[in-house]
């Protein structure tokens, strides 16, 4: 369940969140109609640094519906050194 207060003008997560996801839509359509196609990695690197992903180093897979494991595999060496897992900052996730 969602415990996250209502937004409003004068909360100031509200205001936060609200920046993080104008930075995002910015750096993706900033340039619009001209953006071309975005890649699945940019687009990451673009919400990591809006902080709309958080990245997390990992050292065993972080449960079910972990990307990273997809990717990785049960490779014990690469996990072992650590494996930067990204996941949507929980504000993201919330249900409006």
């Amino acid at each position: 369940m969602n415990t996250r207060p209502e937004p409003s003008m004068n909360n100031e997560l509200f205001v936060l969140e609200h920046a993080k996801l104008r930075a995002f839509a910015f750096a993706v359509l900033g340039d619009w109609p001209d953006v071309g196609g975005i890649d699945g990695m940019i687009m990451q690197d673009i919400a990591e640094g809006a902080g709309l992903l958080i990245k997390k180093q990992r050292f065993a897979p972080c449960g079910e519906g972990c990307n990273c494991a997809d990717a990785i595999g049960s490779d014990a060496a690469e996990w072992a050194a650590g494996v930067d897992c990204f996941r949507l900052a929980d504000f993201v996730k919330a249900k409006p």
